[in-house]
């Protein structure tokens, strides 16, 4: 998948350019129109769902907003954790009543949470039912690293130490 940001701020404008986008990178329907939570964006994202291209409602910080876009067709909603965090509020709670929406609602959206500063972040979205996370290369490496692993493995490999004679 890619999702893609949008930078008109009228809806037709929006949906125009979405549609530039798709037709460029030619993914079907991997391509997905990021759009911005805001009235024109509202407006745009049912337009592009009626034209057939995926959504993700982005620049999200409540709940409301979330549901907002759900309702207008969104395929994804990604709010902003660490930015949410930066300002007193609560990220990962905020993640948790959008999901919780989703469900109650049976609404065919999912959460695509964003903006993170640590793992732990990370973690506790997944545990309040974000469907997916968006995150840079240096996060994804602590997430998928872990010293015990890497004691593990060499514990493996020494362990095994004359016991295999399996040529490679």
């Amino acid at each position: 998948m890619v999702h893609v940001q949008v930078r008109s701020k009228k809806a037709e404008d929006i949906v125009h350019e979405a549609k530039v986008y798709k037709n460029y990178f030619d993914l079907g329907d991997n391509f997905y129109a990021k759009i911005p939570v805001t009235p024109q964006g509202y407006k745009a994202m049912k337009m592009l769902k009626d034209a057939g291209i995926n959504v993700t409602a982005t620049a999200i910080f409540t709940q409301q907003q979330a549901l907002v876009a759900a309702k207008a067709g969104a395929d994804f909603v990604a709010p902003y954790v660490s930015r949410l965090d930066s300002i007193s509020s609560h990220g990962i709670d905020v993640v948790g009543d959008i999901a919780k929406n989703i469900i109650d609602f049976k609404l065919n959206t999912k959460v695509l949470a964003a903006s993170f500063k640590t793992v732990d972040q990370i973690y506790r979205v997944s545990m309040k039912q974000a469907h997916s996370a968006t995150i840079g290369p240096e996060l994804l490496m602590q997430l998928i690293a872990h010293p015990m692993t890497d004691i593990s493995v060499r514990t493996f490999t020494e362990d095994a130490e004359g016991l295999y004679d399996v040529a490679f």
